[in-house]
């Protein structure tokens, strides 16, 4: 990397078996509804805890299903996500 991005903070996250995480770019939060209320934050929690025994394949598709049955639009930006399980 650059000098100049030597300033981010760095720090030690222990991975126990059986976490999950979950990658996503701002196109998981940010499709609106016809209301004009974005997916967000609270959308995606709602998803991620009600399927959480679900495979991560089960789950990215359900995430985006939601995603497309909660937006009254075209999609606008890029949806990228990797739900990844430590073992």
């Amino acid at each position: 990397m650059l000098p100049s991005f030597d300033n981010y903070p760095v720090c030690t996250i222990p991975i126990s078996p059986g976490d999950r995480f979950l990658l996503c770019t701002d196109g998981v939060t940010e499709p609106q509804n016809a209301g004009g209320e974005a997916f967000g934050d609270r959308m995606l929690e709602e998803v991620l805890r009600g399927n959480q025994s679900c495979l991560p394949s089960h789950l990215s598709d359900k995430l985006l299903s939601e995603i497309r049955h909660w937006s009254s639009m075209s999609q606008q930006d890029d949806i990228t996500l990797i739900v990844i399980d430590a073992i």
